[in-house]
């Protein structure tokens, strides 16, 4: 109950905390600009993708996946780039929101993620949902942003995911395929 808000509340001012010291130490070698950057567009199964030129078309190891990029200049150490958007379409079980608050509340009982953030988000013209999280795999830790968004009977899911010391570089970029997103 309350003692566990209490918790969580202190556990998410920490982060924030955090966050503005990795942001404010960053500030300076952000030079690649999208204004800048050339764009290009994919649409396959029903969705389209705007993204910069210097990102390419990734297989997403996931049934779900209807279309992902990922950046090639940013790769793990295994060479697989570990800077990436997957769209991800899956059928509606109850509701929008049903479905978003039992994936995170299931996903946090798993010590390996942490949820930073949930909230209401638009991608482009459509309200969704978002959920902000990190991930430890393998001792890498990763950062995720999930936008939620229906179409008809499905659920479409933008995940962009980077490692969690390279999210911020990329944060921008994330949000330009998230607000240029659509249905084809």
């Amino acid at each position: 109950g309350d003692n566990y808000m209490k918790k969580y509340y202190y556990f998410i001012g920490i982060l924030v905390v955090l966050l503005v010291i990795s942001v404010s130490g960053c500030i300076g070698d952000n030079s690649n600009n999208t204004n800048s950057t050339r764009v290009q567009s994919l649409t396959e199964n029903g969705v389209t993708l705007e993204f910069p030129s210097t990102w390419i078309k990734a297989d997403a190891q996931d049934n779900a996946s209807v279309l992902a990029v990922a950046d090639p200049n940013s790769k793990d150490q295994q060479g697989f780039s570990d800077t990436n958007v997957n769209v991800e379409k899956k059928a509606v079980s109850s509701s929008l929101e049903t479905d978003f608050n039992s994936t995170y509340t299931q996903l946090s009982k798993n010590s390996d993620y942490q949820i930073l953030s949930q909230g209401n988000v638009t991608a482009g013209s459509y309200k969704g949902l978002e959920s902000i999280y990190t991930s430890n795999v393998n001792g890498t830790t990763k950062m995720h942003k999930a936008v939620w968004i229906e179409n008809g009977d499905n659920v479409y899911v933008i995940l962009c995911s980077a490692p969690q010391n390279k999210f911020d570089s990329q944060a921008r970029i994330f949000d330009f395929i998230i607000s240029n997103f659509k249905f084809s």
